[in-house]
């Protein structure tokens, strides 16, 4: 169950009107999107995709049959690491074998909470 509190201004969502940006959050249980806003029941976040990592700068590289996309942060030879994990469908982040994510908004909030900046591009 998705909460108010699962989003951060500025993530991309799916809603009615097709996709859009959180622009405000009203008691963790309204989300404005540009200026209309919906009850978390209106609100899909959009899952992970192959095409939208590699939009998001993610390199795909395959090693021993695995596939693994990785986005270099910065100038760092350090980044973020994903390998898909058929059996859930989600994307396990190396290194923290626990954490999966399955959604746009995870991997937004991911990199924001790594980097200190936005990760910006669009659908």
């Amino acid at each position: 169950m998705k909460k108010g509190n699962d989003f951060r201004l500025g993530n991309l969502v799916e809603c009615r009107d097709g996709f859009g940006r959180v622009t405000g959050i009203q008691d963790r249980e309204v989300l404005e999107v540009g200026e209309i806003g919906y009850i978390m029941e209106d609100i899909k976040p959009i899952d992970i995709t192959n095409r939208i990592l590699l939009i998001c700068g993610f390199v795909l590289e395959t090693f021993d049959s695995i596939d693994f996309y990785n986005l270099k942060l910065g100038s760092d030879k350090y980044g973020i690491s994903l390998t898909y994990v058929d059996c859930d469908n989600t994307f396990n982040v190396e290194d923290f074998q626990m954490t999966h994510i399955e959604h746009v908004h995870q991997l937004q909030n991911l990199y924001f909470a790594l980097t200190g900046e936005e990760l910006t591009f669009k659908l």
